[in-house]
């Protein structure tokens, strides 16, 4: 079981415990990039790009930020809140822990029952910003296992970018419009005094002592539902009340994590223990 719960309540001076994990970074780092360089075709003429099968590149990471058009679908399989800063924005909680993704499993695979988010499905591709130019350009990890020499889709044809390139270049253009129109969205919500400091504890076991998991904000229902109604209409318009709705469905989803959690500590506490099946509880 997983309790959210307000780091401070009103009743008294918050409790002095530290997160034992939190939602790192601001999020304008392309993420997973280890060698990052622009692409080029003197650079990266030759090199082809494989299929995705192996997610290791994302192991690591424990949140990941969301667009705007994804909170319906994660809503389902990840909680959606706000990381904390003067800045907030919108991340996908994948671990509970640092460095840790409880959806990508031993061998690389991403779980089959979950949504692989945007920029996990669009990896090794990103967006650029290059001295003396006002436009973005893409850009690629050159260490990212996914590409080749030998096997897979041409990143370029006679020089020119081919059409998977193109498409992966239109994808990272989509990708940074539905993330800034979230930032718009977290600002609103910020400005709206909407937002609310927020932490989760959950045990492994009834004998386990409590873990707790932090760094992030979430939307005050109460405060939400006193929301004048010339601010509710502009928010429907905008689209923004379905992102509300999302957000707070999503927060059912703690519960499904800690078992996730639970079931990889078991795992690695005994490597030769029988597989255990994936979790339910939502």
């Amino acid at each position: 079981m997983v309790e959210t719960i307000p780091v401070e309540d009103g009743l008294g001076p918050p409790v002095p415990r530290p997160p034992a994990t939190a939602i790192r970074g601001d999020g304008t780092v392309a993420l997973f990039f280890r060698q990052p360089r622009v692409l080029t075709p003197e650079a990266h003429g030759a090199l082809r790009l494989l299929p995705h099968r192996d997610y290791r590149f994302a192991a690591e990471t424990n949140a990941i930020p969301r667009g705007a058009d994804e909170f319906a679908v994660a809503q389902a399989y990840y909680p959606i809140v706000f990381a904390a800063g003067d800045r907030p924005f919108p991340v996908a909680v994948l671990g509970l822990r640092d460095r840790q993704n409880l959806f990508v499993a031993a061998d690389g695979a991403w779980r089959e029952d979950s949504y692989r988010p945007a920029h996990v499905r669009n990896y090794p591709f990103g967006l650029a910003a290059v001295e003396g130019r006002d436009d973005l350009v893409l850009a690629i990890d050159e260490g990212a296992a996914v590409l080749s020499e030998s096997e897979g889709e041409a990143l370029f044809e006679d020089g020119r970018p081919s059409e998977p390139t193109q498409r992966a270049f239109r994808i990272c253009l989509a990708i940074s419009q539905q993330q800034n129109r979230a930032r718009t969205f977290a600002a609103a919500l910020l400005a709206a005094d909407l937002l609310v400091e927020n932490r989760a504890e959950w045990r492994r076991d009834k004998a386990s002592a409590a873990q707790v998991f932090g760094g992030f904000r979430i939307v005050d229902e109460q405060r939400f539902a006193q929301l004048p109604d010339q601010t509710v209409l502009e928010w429907h318009r905008q689209g923004w009340l379905a992102l509300v709705f999302a957000h707070l469905l999503s927060m059912q989803r703690w519960g499904a994590l800690a078992v996730r959690e639970a079931v990889a500590f078991k795992v690695a506490s005994s490597p030769h223990a029988s597989p255990v099946p994936e979790p339910t509880a939502s």
